[in-house]
């Protein structure tokens, strides 16, 4: 599942005008373990590239959305990981620093939610 992840993603930054496609390309990471966390390296590699082809300012600010691909981690590692690199970024998009906001907390309610369900799933697994 990794690489064909990978393959869709470099066709992505030709999907300005199909956005919904490069929605659902980055939608279907999250889902397996492997693949988490591409769709926030995908953004972290091609930022630039993705900033000039989002619609800006029109009914809402597309680049404000992209934080929430970094919502998809569930560890301290990965919050941090999405907090360093949008932080100072997100300050230039409307609503970035909430979306930004958003993410994190995602991030630190799934690691909580799976800190609280290990141990007991652990022992659940041992016994059986």
């Amino acid at each position: 599942m990794p690489a064909i992840s990978e393959r869709r993603f470099p066709d992505s930054t030709r999907l300005a005008v199909r956005s919904k496609y490069a929605r659902t390309c980055s939608s279907r990471g999250p889902h397996y373990p492997e693949t988490r966390s591409l769709p926030f390296e995908f953004v972290e590699q091609n930022l630039d590239t993705i900033l000039a082809k989002l619609p800006r300012e029109v009914a809402e600010d597309f680049a404000a959305a992209l934080p929430s691909l970094g919502g998809n981690f569930c560890d301290a590692g990965g919050r941090a990981q999405v907090d360093e690199f949008f932080r100072d970024r997100v300050k230039e998009y409307t609503g970035g620093p909430r979306r930004l906001a958003q993410a994190l907390e995602s991030i630190d309610l799934c690691s909580a939610r799976s800190g609280a369900i290990r141990p007991g799933v652990a022992e659940f697994l041992r016994s059986h």
